[in-house]
């Protein structure tokens, strides 16, 4: 079963690598170009990319948030973020 939808920007250095991300946490995410879904703007009124739409429907903008959410979820590589506070810490420390 699908994890989600990504809707991304190719050329936006913020979202074109989040299917790779995913991938690389086996996580299964279909991606699709905002601009050419009739849906994204309905989806995500904002148009902030990139947005995660999950399969039971739970929506969610902003690269960092998405992305710890990945990891979050991930069954196989969940300590790709650190495994204690402080690592996890630097790594969003990085990310911001």
């Amino acid at each position: 079963m699908s994890f989600g939808t990504i809707y991304n920007y190719p050329a936006s250095p913020r979202s074109n690598w989040m299917k790779a991300l995913a991938d690389y946490l086996e996580l299964d995410v279909k991606t699709v170009i905002a601009a050419e879904s009739p849906d994204f703007a309905e989806l995500f009124p904002l148009k902030k990319c990139p947005a995660f739409l999950s399969s039971d429907g739970f929506k969610l903008s902003e690269m960092i948030a998405i992305i710890m959410y990945f990891v979050s979820n991930s069954k196989s590589r969940n300590d790709f973020a650190g495994l204690t506070d402080k690592e996890k810490a630097l790594n969003l420390k990085w990310l911001s």
